[in-house]
C-alpha cells in the first residue's frame, strides 16, 4: 500500500491571519505551509510519516505540493528515506490544481498500481484515532469486494454542515452521496467527511473519468450562469427558447446539443426562482452522479467507532 499526502494548497487564510497578528509572537511562521508548520516537537506533516512508518502499513510515501513550497518540502522530506515529494507545477492560489487533479497527477508520474490511502497535509486526527483498525477494515471490505474502498466521518453539529464535506449513506453505511459543505436543511446527514481516504487500486483508473466529468459539468455550469443573466432579462422559462441557436448575445452562448440542452432546462426549471439557484443545480447533478458512479462499495466509517 502507498500513501499519499495532499500538501499543494496555499493557506491563505492562516497567511492572512499570520500577517494580521499585531502581537508579532507568529511572525516566524510567515510563508511556511500549513503541513510543515511545528506541532508539539516536529511538523505537522512528520506525525503522519512517523504513524504510518511505525505502523508499517504502507512503504512508500508520496507528498505533492505546490512550485511555491517545493524546495521546503524537498529539505523536510530528506529525514524520511520512504518520501518522496512532487509539485504540481502551480505558483498561486488562483492556479491551483485542486485534491482530485493532484491525486490523479500523483499515481500517474509514480506509476502508482496499489492501494492507496490519501491523506490531507494540514489534518491531524485525534490520539484515539487508530491507522492498523482502519486497515484492518479495509482488508475486511477488500476481502469481499476488491473494488471496494473506504472512506471516514464523524458527527458534527448542525451549525458545522457549512464547513465539511457531508456524507450521505444508507444502512449499511455504502455511500450515496458527499454534499460539499451544505446548509443543515440541505441534508438530514451530520457525518462531516475528513481527508482520509482508502482507495482500491481497482478504481484508481476512475479518477481520470472523475476529472473528464467535473470538466464538463463546469462548462455546464458556466453555460448555466449565461442563461441564468438571460432569464433575468427575459422574465420567462428556459423551455420556452428554441433548440435553434439563437442570433449573437453579449451574455448567451446557445451552441448546445438538443438533449444537452434538455438536461440543463430541467435542473434550472426545477429549481427555478429558487434561493442560489445553481447551488441547487450543483446538488441535485452531483446526487444524480454519485448514484450512477461506477464505483462498486464505498464504505464510511466513524473515525473513532
Amino acid at each position: 500500500m502507498k500513501a499519499v499526502i495532499l500538501a499543494a494548497g496555499y493557506g491563505t487564510r492562516l497567511q492572512r491571519d499570520v500577517d494580521n497578528d499585531t502581537s508579532g509572537r507568529f511572525k516566524h511562521l510567515a510563508g511556511i505551509a500549513k503541513p510543515l508548520l511545528p506541532v508539539g516537537h516536529c511538523a505537522l506533516i512528520s506525525h503522519w510519516v512517523q504513524a504510518l512508518n511505525t505502523t508499517g502499513c504502507v512503504d512508500t510515501v508520496f507528498v505533492i505540493t505546490n512550485a511555491l513550497h517545493h524546495k521546503a518540502f524537498e529539505e523536510w522530506a530528506l529525514d524520511f528515506p520512504n518520501v518522496k515529494v512532487l509539485s504540481d507545477g502551480t505558483k498561486s492560489n488562483e492556479d491551483r490544481l485542486g485534491a482530485v487533479a493532484c491525486l490523479q497527477l500523483t499515481v500517474k508520474h509514480f506509476k502508482i498500481e496499489d492501494h492507496v490511502i490519501v491523506i490531507g497535509g494540514d489534518t491531524l486526527f485525534k490520539e484515539e484515532f487508530s491507522l492498523i483498525k482502519v486497515k484492518e477494515k479495509f482488508s475486511e471490505l477488500q476481502a469481499m469486494c476488491e473494488d471496494s474502498s473506504l472512506i471516514l466521518s464523524y458527527q458534527c453539529k448542525d451549525e458545522e454542515t457549512q464547513k465539511y464535506g457531508i456524507l450521505e449513506v444508507d444502512e449499511h453505511l455504502r455511500v450515496l452521496c458527499m454534499k460539499e459543505k451544505p446548509l443543515p436543511s440541505e441534508t438530514k446527514s451530520r457525518r462531516a467527511c475528513p481527508c482520509f481516504y482508502l482507495f482500491s487500486k481497482k478504481i484508481l483508473h476512475l479518477l481520470d473519468a472523475f476529472l473528464d466529468e467535473n470538466k464538463l459539468f463546469c462548462q455546464r455550469k458556466h453555460q448555466s450562469k449565461k442563461r441564468t443573466h438571460l432569464e433575468t432579462f427575459c422574465h420567462g422559462s428556459f423551455q420556452d427558447l428554441p433548440s435553434t441557436p439563437l442570433p449573437t448575445s453579449p451574455c448567451a452562448d446557445h451552441q448546445w446539443a438538443v438533449p444537452k440542452r434538455a438536461a440543463d432546462d430541467g435542473l434550472l426549471a426545477k429549481h427555478h426562482r429558487e434561493k442560489d439557484i445553481l447551488k441547487q443545480v450543483d446538488g441535485t447533478y452531483s446526487c444524480a452522479i454519485s448514484s450512477t458512479t461506477s464505483i462498486k462499495t464505498v464504505i464510511a466509517i466513524s473515525c473513532y467507532s
